[in-house]
């Protein structure tokens, strides 16, 4: 039986809150029932409301930053239309793991859905660390991967990056604004990063 947390009671009040903010760490996430993606293995969007609302409680609590990247693959619509969806399914997951590999344990990556996926960071310096991920980024992901047919099949990634408290205070807006980030990203060349 899957048990649920439930983050959201109306019962809770702020000093409650802050009083559950300061006894959970957000790493007991992990022990809640979150939904990930069955082929990239990363978390799903239908648990985004849950670990960033949560993540942006305990940020403002504590006077934290928290950085969202929102990351569109480019070309990837080409590797399924080239070598099929089998092999498009397969760079997703090599992908995902990729960007799993690059980030803190206390950051999570999700699968929005299709070929763009959500990185939030939490307990950021500034901006300029979430700079130097997205370009940690961008060349892992572009390195070529290795297809079941012999082939190499090789995208890229444009990555828009939106900052708590700094671009917004609420979670739609501040994905928002790292969505509009992305586009500007795309619309410049694409393989690269913009920041809000």
């Amino acid at each position: 039986e899957i048990k649920e947390c439930d983050w959201s009671s109306d019962v809770c009040s702020s000093d409650l809150m802050a009083n559950l903010i300061q006894a959970l760490p957000v790493e007991n996430l992990g022990q809640c029932s979150l939904i990930t993606d069955p082929l990239t293995k990363v978390l799903h969007r239908e648990s985004l409301d849950k670990v960033c609302h949560r993540l942006l409680e305990e940020a403002k609590f504590l006077n934290q930053s928290v950085a969202f990247l929102f990351i569109d693959l480019d070309g990837f619509k080409s590797v399924n239309d080239t070598w099929g969806h089998e092999s498009g399914d397969l760079v997703l997951k090599v992908t995902a793991d990729r960007m799993s590999r690059l980030i803190r344990s206390k950051d999570y990556c999700f699968r929005m859905g299709g070929d763009e996926f959500l990185l939030v960071m939490s307990d950021i310096k500034d901006k300029m660390h979430c700079c130097l991920v997205a370009r940690r980024l961008i060349s892992s992901i572009s390195a070529p991967v290795a297809l079941s047919e012999g082939a190499n099949a090789q995208i890229g990634a444009s990555i828009g990056i939106a900052a708590y408290p700094e671009d917004g205070v609420e979670l739609d807006a501040l994905i928002q604004k790292a969505d509009e980030a992305m586009y500007k990203a795309k619309r410049l060349g694409k393989n690269n990063y913009q920041l809000h």
